[in-house]
């Protein structure tokens, strides 16, 4: 691609983010407005619900296009994809519920028990069909409405087709509005989760290095064990922030850049949990150790120290050789200290070391494989 042309694609990204507020002075006036509580989606639904109103009152009628208005106040939801997903529940539900209020009117007639028995049957209906909570009042409360507010078929008729075009305008103005205006993404606070994520694992293997220099008490390793405990429940918050922003993408044609971000952020996230890991089974070794001849090592303890400390800078600054060649070096130091001093331990002390050993080569080589 040459240059002019990736010039004017960047110059149309810009554009278009400005355009739907995704960026530029739209962006920086909705953030405004929340913080003084006044949140997107409801400017959204107001935007959205005026466009409908105005669209719908278009068509000839005889009462005002409020199922329009309220149709696209429902559809906006926190995802495009929830705003599908529930604007299908609510058109197949007042489908349903047309039929059942012309199929009642005919058979039944307009009575306190045959709008009783209408609500029973459209409710069982649409549990059948596997409607959700959207659709399964939207049964209900269609034919009820159509069934009762003409009293003729004919009369019923039209007013059941303004009522299904009012819902297909609100419906279809109402995902438009959510798609093209401030479209809703999670990709931003997916960021704030991998980096904080990030920076607690690095503040961890810091106070980790500190520690074990002098040697870890048992104390000590129950501590570091409560907070690589938190630390994975950061990691399961962080999938799920990913998670969440991978949700907000989806049908969402405007956010090319958002996906290449989010691409990045899951392979962060992937590289860092087998260092977790391989950092809890280290604790837990030191945990075990803590007490045996080798814990009062202090060359030992140092160059485990030295090892933590290597990992550490990797994390913060992943792009350098040069730290990667300095891991391995510390980690082979780790490992050639603890052969030598295998033979002067207790029998009892063999085990810890060697798991010890395994555990600080098991995060060396995770941070390897993962190419941070």
């Amino acid at each position: 691609m040459s240059t002019l042309n990736r010039r004017t694609q960047r110059q149309l990204q810009s554009l278009t983010a400005q355009l739907t507020a995704t960026e530029g002075p739209l962006r920086r006036a909705l953030d405004e407005l929340s913080r003084l509580g006044i949140g997107e989606r409801i400017v959204k639904s107001a935007l959205a619900a005026t466009l409908a109103w105005l669209v719908a009152a278009q068509l000839p009628r005889e009462n005002a296009p409020f199922v329009a208005a309220l149709t696209a106040v429902y559809t906006m939801d926190l995802t495009i994809l929830k705003s599908i997903r529930s604007a299908w529940q609510r058109l197949a539900g007042i489908g349903l519920g047309i039929a059942m209020a012309f199929l009642a009117a005919e058979f039944l007639g307009v009575h306190a028990w045959s709008v009783g028995l209408v609500i029973l049957f459209s409710l069982v209906i649409g549990l059948r069909l596997n409607l959700k909570s959207d659709g399964m009042v939207q049964v209900a409360g269609t034919a009820i409405v159509v069934m009762v507010v003409r009293s003729t078929a004919e009369e019923r008729s039209v007013y059941a087709l303004i009522f299904l075009a009012d819902t297909l305008i609100g419906t279809a103005i109402g995902l438009a509005v959510n798609s093209i205006f401030a479209p809703p993404i999670f990709v931003p606070s997916a960021q704030r989760a991998v980096v904080a994520l990030s920076n607690r694992l690095i503040d961890l293997m810091d106070q980790l290095g500190t520690m074990v220099v002098d040697g870890i008490s048992a104390d000590e390793a129950a501590m570091l064990s409560d907070a690589i405990t938190r630390l994975e429940t950061d990691l399961r918050t962080t999938d799920e922030s990913l998670s969440n922003a991978e949700e907000s993408l989806k049908y969402n044609v405007l956010a090319g850049r958002q996906r290449a971000q989010l691409t990045t952020f899951h392979e962060t996230d992937r590289r860092l949990e087998p260092v977790v890991a391989s950092l809890q089974r280290l604790v837990i070794a030191l945990g075990e150790g803590a007490g045996d001849a080798w814990m009062e090592n202090p060359i030992l303890t140092e160059r485990i120290a030295n090892l933590i400390s290597a990992v550490t800078m990797i994390l913060a600054e992943p792009d350098s050789p040069a730290f990667k060649q300095d891991l391995a070096d510390r980690a082979a130091d780790v490992t050639t200290l603890a052969d030598q001093i295998y033979r002067e331990l207790p029998d009892a002390s063999w085990a810890s070391l060697g798991q010890l050993t395994e555990s600080a080569r098991a995060l060396a080589d995770s941070v390897g494989r993962a190419g941070i």
